[in-house]
C-alpha cells in the first residue's frame, strides 16, 4: 500500500501498512529516498517516528545515497530512528515497472541477474545483524496459520464440484478459503486458462485475483471452445 501510513482515507489508517504492523506489533523498518540531503533526514525521522505514537519505528534504509561518506553523513545527522543501512542508485539494477506494479514476477520481468545484484549490495551496505535484531523483537505470534479442512464447520454442506484456475495470472487465493469450500463437501479441480483448451465439467468456477485481463485471449478461446458448459443444467457463474 504504497506508503506506510496510506490507507483507505487520507485522514485514517484503515488498509494501511501502519494498522497492520500494530495489530502485529511489529517493528517496521522504513526505506526512504535521502538523494540530496542530510540533515533533513532527522526531520524525516522524526515524523516517521512521532507521527502514530502506537506503532514502533525502529530502523531506516536510506536509499539513493551517493557514496559511503553520504551515508556516514546521514548517521552524523544523528536522526531518531537509527539508520541500518542505505542502498546506492545502481540503474542498472533498476526493477523494471510492471503491469499495475503488481503482476508477478517471473524469470522474464525479474531475471535472476537483478536478484543476485541486490543480494550482494544488501550484504555490502546494510547492517543485516541489527536488521535480524529489529525483526527478532517482535512478539510471537499465535493462530496464524491457515484453517484445515477440520477446522470448518457449516450447517449448508455443499454437493458440487468446482474448479479454480492455476496460472501465473491466477495466484489471489487465500489457503483458509479453499479449506473451507473443501469442508463444505467442495471438491476442487485445478486448471490453467493458458494451457487447457477447454472448461472442465463442474458446477462452478472459482477465478482468484490475479489480472485476467492479461490473458484475455485465452479466456476467450476456451470459452468459445467449451458452449457445452455455458449451456449445461450444471453451470454456475
Amino acid at each position: 500500500m504504497m506508503g506506510l501510513f496510506d490507507s483507505a482515507t487520507p485522514t485514517g489508517d484503515e488498509g494501511s501498512t501502519a494498522e497492520i504492523a500494530k495489530w502485529l506489533d511489529a517493528p517496521v523498518v522504513i526505506v526512504t529516498d535521502a538523494s540530496g540531503i542530510v540533515r533533513t533526514i532527522a526531520a524525516i525521522a522524526h515524523g516517521f517516528a512521532r507521527f502514530d505514537p502506537a506503532l514502533r519505528v525502529a530502523g531506516m534504509i536510506c536509499n539513493r545515497v551517493g557514496s559511503r561518506g553520504h551515508l556516514d553523513l546521514l548517521r552524523a545527522a544523528n536522526p531518531e530512528v537509527p539508520i541500518v543501512g542505505g542502498f546506492p542508485a545502481h540503474p542498472e539494477l533498476a526493477f523494471p515497472e510492471r503491469h499495475l506494479g503488481l503482476l508477478m514476477a517471473d524469470e522474464s520481468t525479474v531475471p535472476q541477474r537483478l536478484i543476485d545484484g541486490w543480494t550482494q549490495l544488501g550484504s555490502e551496505w546494510l547492517d543485516l545483524d541489527a536488521i535480524l535484531e529489529i525483526a527478532r523483537s517482535a512478539p510471537q505470534l499465535k493462530n496464524i496459520y491457515a484453517s484445515d479442512e477440520s477446522q470448518v464447520r457449516s450447517s449448508s454442506p455443499l454437493d458440487a464440484e468446482s474448479a479454480s484456475p492455476t496460472t501465473t495470472r491466477f495466484q489471489f487465493y487465500y489457503e483458509d478459503n479453499l479449506n473451507r469450500l473443501r469442508a463444505l463437501g467442495a471438491e476442487l479441480i485445478d486448471f490453467a486458462p493458458s494451457r487447457d483448451r477447454k472448461l472442465p465439467a463442474v458446477d462452478g468456477l472459482y477465478f482468484g485475483g490475479g489480472y485476467p485481463e492479461a490473458l484475455a485471449r485465452e479466456l476467450s478461446r476456451i470459452l468459445r471452445c467449451s458452449k457445452r458448459f455455458a449451456t449445461s443444467p450444471r453451470a454456475a457463474a
